[in-house]
């Protein structure tokens, strides 16, 4: 299968990063605890979405996972909506005014959204927001906090004066409960509603339609914030001072932690296996269903964990059974549910030897230590030395055809007969050894058991017989193929297979045998491959009578266990788990596991894996939505109606996009299949794909894409048609368009009576071609031993020349500067830096008739508190000396030590400075112009530095004093009514170039020196993501990569070496 260099490049990524992973966890264990950090990957069970990633803002009130299976969420400034990208939508969009408290979904498909300023608003389901209702179409008030769904085109309303029952368009009053706020709204199956009511309680209506107080008997204290029932009966609500819940007719306590008062319980969710999880502003709690009311609970916290946050407001789960959680600082998602490690007593923290579903479905996990653990669907039942074992360790366990469970236990082998209830075990001495490493049962009925000195074989009618070709030899497994041969994996004497009575060695392809074959270490996969695991030489794939070696995708080549399972290969090793459907791999390296030593896999009931590690047994329950692809581009041209009309008959790069819910977009793999030119899937690790000038024929070619994410859903394929053109070869090899040829050979015909006068016009431009050729190879040769590179990485764009994508903006900016100050704001190394230096640039070029702009470059990182007037007091007298005619004025800067030095002196002293600039600058007048970066700082600073700082900005120097800063998250900080900063600046975001600007960036430094091939810039394009330092690091590494093969084209194999240095630089 021909894969793509990409694909190459990122398994050895993958292998070097893994190897600093282990080198990095060993760090950890020698010197000390090291905090978790959510990276988002395929084996982590956090992931963490804020602004950086494209939420719209870090501040969640609500999310909803509607019916297409995207997740909406409702932020202080509007709503944003995943489904592997973000999309966002604010007032301009049609949504009402202010933070959207509540989010719902009617049967018809439409969303309802709730905002605390501006009332409620319905998108439908094409996607329009079609009306809002206010109190002008009878809401008691526009603040709305609560919306409850009920039926197709009707919900629930709670305002800041009351609940409100809206159908067909119709507002009506609900009688009843106090027009107060309302916190929130549910309902249970039986369709009883309760509503919590500011400074009032809980109402309930019952199904006739009446409405009763629930009296709280002093345990119900301030505000209710969050209601649920369970499936007992119990009403559970979170308050500002801890969990409550109602039973038999009155309210009771559970305690989350040791001292409840003031801890804000704003969430409240329960599973689909009853565990029940709670979102408070200390962080997330779970317990399971079983153990409530009273049981103690799970603490998830920022530090220790990977939530991003724990001021945790508002969750939901995902069809898949995600939890998502909305805080005051992104949204943290959590596959526990998904990647559920065991917590059995029993089981947590134990080497789990093997583990077998037996054909009733129930489970079955042998341990190193602690004896057998049988999971019958409702509860955990336990076998040890004290009811039947004769030893606690569990090696291998096995279903014979007649639905008897085999043991090898560390001394014995035995089995679990249904019928009396009781375990039967046979005597060591019967055996060729112990412990029993795996049992396998043959065509004919008899079983055969691999120990650690040799193989027995087991008649129901004449007992243990011992096999003389393997004896004093350890044997570790043992696997009965499809048609009928048994083979035998052994440590040290290789592998073995028995057919017809005859015995065979098979060894590796070098002629030796395979060594170290592990426990459950061979398979065969439905195709008729078989697959042997070894710990050190890998993996191998025995097929068609020929070995091939498969572990060149592995996590590991130390393997401890291979299995097929789901339709995939599942293989276990030394740091984590690997699976092959026979097109792709994945490897899971992260917190989804107990421990990365994977030791058995086994299949359960509806597509669960149980997988047993060194510290742990996990049942993985793989998500089930599909993620989807489209393609962007084609040779950089967008496709219309599922059509590409080419503009040649070379096919150079393809751009593909994709999402999904549980795989980051980084994270997924891209399938695609051009009629004509593959015979079977081509894989991708990435959506920019390079295919290298491939030649297509005139006429219509079909290309299917697909994504799979890392739980091997695939999107449905996406096709699209190419249309190539047919060309013309002209003399010395070019080639035409042919439709373009035949036009020109018309007009030329047409033209060829002017032809001689023409003919000294064509002789001079053809000079001058011939010239400008020259001049280029001039300047070539002049680059290559020069080794002219022009772009920057590391330092702010100082040069004008090399200042691209923010021109418009540098414009806005300065027609802005006249009267405003601007915030500028945006991840760090977008490009703010750079921004601030031109603007200073362009600030002391600015011909204005008015004013004479003086720009004051401030950069506060590091900057002590105490020290910060002095600072600006500094670089201001510093900017202004140089437009001073005489010697620069007395300043009680001068005077005072730094730390003394305050606002009211700078003030003083700026007033001095700006007078004895009158004269100098006259007619016009002086605005100078602070530009503040690392304005993060400030945040650190007390509150009443940052007042007096807005008090210069906001006294009798405004007219002359200006300001431009720049942050990463001053605007999450200063949007707040409380803060000092609020609507003090106008807000500018900085966002990542477009494709056009970034193209722009690649390509004029460059311009008649080098060339850029199309595919490089579409790699490029697809790995920096719009951002200005990325484009400028992989386009600086590409054009040192290009100088040192002495060429002057930039291609795919430049910019992928680019990748290769960057992702080496990043790991280490």
């Amino acid at each position: 299968m021909r894969k793509s260099r990409s694909f190459r490049t990122f398994r050895l990524f993958t292998r070097r990063t893994i190897l600093w992973f282990v080198l990095w966890i060993g760090s950890a264990l020698l010197f000390g605890y090291l905090p978790a950090q959510a990276q988002g990957g395929p084996g982590d069970l956090w992931q963490t979405f804020t602004t950086d990633d494209g939420v719209l803002s870090n501040s969640i009130l609500s999310i909803l996972p509607t019916n297409d299976g995207s997740i909406w969420f409702g932020t202080e400034g509007g709503v944003s909506r995943y489904d592997g990208s973000w999309q966002s939508w604010t007032a301009e969009a049609g949504l009402p005014e202010g933070p959207v408290r509540a989010i719902a979904q009617t049967e018809d498909g439409a969303l309802w959204f709730a905002a605390e300023t501006g009332g409620l608003a319905r998108r439908d389901p094409h996607g329009d927001f079609t009306r809002i209702w206010t109190t002008a179409d009878g809401l008691p008030s526009n603040d709305v906090r609560a919306l409850l769904a009920d039926g197709e085109n009707s919900l629930w309303v709670g305002t800041a004066a009351g609940l409100v029952h809206l159908e067909g368009g119709n507002v009506a009053r609900v009688e009843g409960p106090t027009e107060s706020l309302v916190w929130s709204i549910m309902r249970d199956s039986h369709g009883t509603v309760w509503i919590s009511v500011q400074g009032e309680g809980i109402w309930q209506r019952d199904g006739a339609g009446s409405w009763r107080l629930l009296n709280g008997s002093g345990v119900i204290s301030g505000d209710v914030y969050a209601l649920r029932p369970d499936r007992t009966g119990r009403l559970w609500a979170g308050t500002q001072n801890g969990l409550i819940y109602f039973e038999d007719d009155h309210w009771q306590r559970q305690p989350l932690l040791a001292d409840d008062a003031g801890l804000r319980v704003f969430a409240l969710l329960i599973d689909r296996e009853d565990g029940f999880w709670v979102g408070t502003d200390q962080g997330c709690f779970y317990a399971a269903g079983e153990d409530l009311p009273g049981g103690a609970f799970t603490h998830f916290r920022a530090r220790g964990n990977g939530l991003v946050n724990d001021h945790v407001r508002t969750m939901a789960f995902d069809a898949d059974g995600a939890l998502w959680m909305g805080t005051i600082a992104g949204v943290s998602r959590y596959a526990g549910r998904i990647w559920s490690t065991i917590t059995d007593p029993a089981l947590r923290d134990q080497r789990i030897n093997t583990v077998l579903i037996d054909r009733s479905g129930r489970t079955w996990a042998g341990t190193e230590r602690n004896g057998l653990a049988m999971w019958n669907g409702t509860y955990w039942q336990h076998f040890t030395v004290q009811n039947g074992l004769p030893d606690d360790r569990v090696v291998t366990l096995f279903e014979d055809d007649q639905d008897r469970v085999w043991i090898g236990a560390g001394t014995s082998v035995g089995y679990w007969a249904e019928s009396s209830g009781a375990w039967h075990f046979f005597s060591a001495s019967f055996l060729a050894g112990v412990p029993v490493y795996a049992i396998e049962q043959d065509a004919g009925g008899d079983l055969w058991f691999a120990t650690g000195a040799g193989v027995s074989r087991w008649n129901e009618a004449t007992g243990f017989t011992s096999v003389p070709e393997f004896a004093g030899k350890r044997v570790s497994a043992i696997q009965r193929s499809r048609d009928g041969a048994l083979w035998f994996g052994a440590e040290s004497a290789g592998l073995w297979r028995l057919a017809g009575g005859e015995w065979r060695t098979m060894d590796a392809p070098t002629g030796k045998p395979f060594n170290l074959i592990v426990a459950n270490g061979i398979t065969e996969s439905p195709d008729g491959a078989l697959w042997v695991g070894t710990y050190g030489d890998g993996l191998w794939r025995y097929q068609d009578k020929v070995w091939r070696r498969s572990d060149s995708f592995l996590a590991s080549p130390l393997v401890l266990s291979v299995t097929y399972a789901e339709g995939s290969l599942w293989v276990g090793t030394r740091v984590g788990l690997d699976r092959f459907d026979d097109r792709t791999w994945q490897s899971y390296v992260g917190d989804v596991l107990p421990s990365s030593e994977v030791l058995a896999v086994a299949p359960g009931a509806d597509g669960v894996i149980w997988i047993g590690t060194k510290a742990g047994l996990v049942r993985y329950r793989p998500e089930q939505t599909a993620p989807w692809v489209r393609v962007e581009t084609v040779n950089l041209i967008e496709p219309v109606d599922g059509v590409v009309k080419l503009t040649g008959d070379r096919l150079q790069a393809l751009r593909l996009i994709g999402g999904d819910l549980a795989t980051r977009p980084e994270h997924l793999i891209f399938l695609t299949q051009l009629d004509g030119a593959d015979a079977m899937l081509q894989v991708h690790s990435s959506g920019q794909i390079s295919y290298r000038d491939w030649q297509l024929e005139s006429g219509t070619h079909l290309l299917r894409v697909w994504a799979r994410d890392a739980a091997f859903n695939y999107s449905p394929p996406v096709e699209i048609k190419l249309v190539a053109p047919r060309m013309v070869r002209l003399p010395g090899g070019s080639t035409v368009v042919a439709q373009a040829f035949y036009v020109g050979l018309f007009l030329s015909v047409l033209a060829l009576g002017g032809v001689m006068t023409a003919g000294g016009i064509g002789w001079r431009a053809r000079a001058r071609e011939r010239q400008r050729e020259a001049e280029l190879a001039i300047r070539r040769r002049e680059a290559l031993a020069r080794h002219f590179n022009p772009y920057i990485s590391g330092e702010p764009v100082r040069r004008e020349e090399m200042f691209f994508g923010r021109e418009a903006l540098l414009g806005k900016i300065l027609n802005a500067l006249h009267q405003n100050s601007i915030m500028i704001h945006g991840e760090r190394r977008m490009g703010k830096t750079t921004l601030l230096y031109q603007l200073a640039q362009a600030l002391r070029q600015a011909d204005d008739p008015e004013w004479v702009f003086v720009p004051v470059s401030v950069d506060l990182e590091g900057t002590a508190q105490e020290d910060f007037f002095c600072l600006l007091m500094e670089v201001t007298r510093g900017s202004l000396r140089a437009y001073l005619v005489n010697d620069s004025p007395q300043l009680r800067f001068d005077a005072l030590p730094a730390g003394q030095y305050s606002d009211r002196d700078f003030i003083a002293d700026l007033r001095v400075l700006l007078e004895a600039l009158k004269d100098v600058v006259a007619p016009r007048q002086v605005r100078v112009i602070l530009l503040m970066d690392e304005m993060d700082v400030i945040n650190t600073y007390e509150a009443i530095v940052q007042q007096q700082l807005r008090r210069i900005f906001m006294s009798s120097l405004a007219q002359n004093l200006g300001a431009v800063v720049a942050g990463i998250q001053i605007s999450k900080a200063w949007d707040r009514v409380e803060s000092p900063w609020y609507n003090l600046f106008n807000e500018i975001p900085l966002e990542p170039f477009t494709d056009d600007q970034a193209r722009e960036l690649l390509i004029e430094p460059v311009r008649g020196v080098y060339e850029w091939e199309l595919a490089a810039i579409e790699f490029v394009l697809a790995h920096a993501a719009g951002r200005p330092y990325r484009l400028q690091q992989y386009a600086l590494e590409a054009v040192n990569h290009m100088l040192t093969a002495e060429r002057f084209r930039i291609t795919m194999a430049d910019v992928q070496a680019a990748d290769e240095v960057i992702e080496r630089a990043r790991v280490e």
